[in-house]
C-alpha cells in the first residue's frame, strides 16, 4: 500500500471512531456563587450528556478543557467524572497537558462555532478521565457530572474573571492523540465583590 493511501485509510478510521464515539455536551451549567470576594472559592458544576451512541463505544476519553484568566483566578480542584456512576464512575480526572495542546491547535475543537485555539488572554488546563470511557452503559437521558472549583485573585472589585470550559471526546492510537471532538462550550465569570 502506498504511503497516501495508508494515510488516508488512518485518516478514515479515525474519523469514523469520532462519528461513533458517544460524544458528551455540556446541556446542565450551575456555578455557585456569581459573585466572589478576593480569595473566595466558587464552584462550577456540569452536566454532560450524550450527543450519540454507538454499539462499538469504548475507546474515547471524555474531557473537559478550562480556559481562566490567571490573573484573575485560579483552579483550586477538579473533581472526579461521572459522580453519580451513570456510566460507571466515578472516574478520576487526570490533567493531561498533552491534550491540552492537542485542543488549542485550529481546528481540533471547536463547538458553537467558537474554536478554543481563538480564544486569547486564558490560561488553559484539560482534565480527561483516567479509563476509556464506554458510553453504550449509559443513556441519553442520564447525564455525566463533574464539577470544578476557581478561586478568585484579584483585588479590583470591578474586575470579573472571566472563564471558558469546552466538553467532548478525544481519541487515542498506540498513546498518541489521533482526534477530538468538541460537542459542547459554555462561558461565564465571577464578578467581583467588595471585602
Amino acid at each position: 500500500m502506498k504511503r497516501g493511501a495508508y494515510r488516508s485509510l488512518i485518516v478514515l478510521v479515525i474519523a469514523l471512531s469520532l462519528l461513533t464515539s458517544g460524544c458528551f455536551q455540556i446541556r446542565s451549567f450551575i456555578q455557585k456563587p456569581k459573585v466572589l470576594a478576593n480569595g473566595e472559592v466558587g464552584k462550577v458544576y456540569l452536566q454532560l450528556y450524550q450527543v450519540s451512541q454507538a454499539e462499538f463505544n469504548t475507546d474515547g476519553y471524555t474531557f473537559i478543557l478550562i480556559g481562566y484568566e490567571s490573573a484573575d483566578l485560579s483552579i483550586k480542584l477538579v473533581g472526579d467524572f461521572d459522580t453519580k456512576g451513570n456510566y460507571g464512575g466515578p472516574f478520576d480526572a487526570v490533567r493531561d497537558d498533552e491534550l491540552r495542546d492537542w485542543l488549542l491547535t485550529s481546528p481540533n475543537c471547536a463547538a458553537s462555532g467558537i474554536d478554543a485555539a481563538d480564544i486569547t488572554g486564558m490560561t488553559w488546563r484539560a482534565y480527561r478521565t483516567a479509563d476509556l470511557m464506554d458510553s453504550t452503559a449509559g443513556g441519553y437521558d442520564e447525564p455525566m457530572t463533574i464539577q470544578f472549583r476557581l478561586k478568585r485573585k484579584f483585588l479590583d472589585a470591578a474586575a470579573r474573571g472571566d472563564f471558558v470550559v469546552f466538553s467532548g471526546t478525544a481519541i487515542q492510537i498506540s498513546g498518541d492523540i489521533a482526534g477530538s471532538v468538541c460537542a459542547g462550550m459554555v462561558f461565564s465569570s465571577f464578578s467581583g465583590a467588595e471585602v
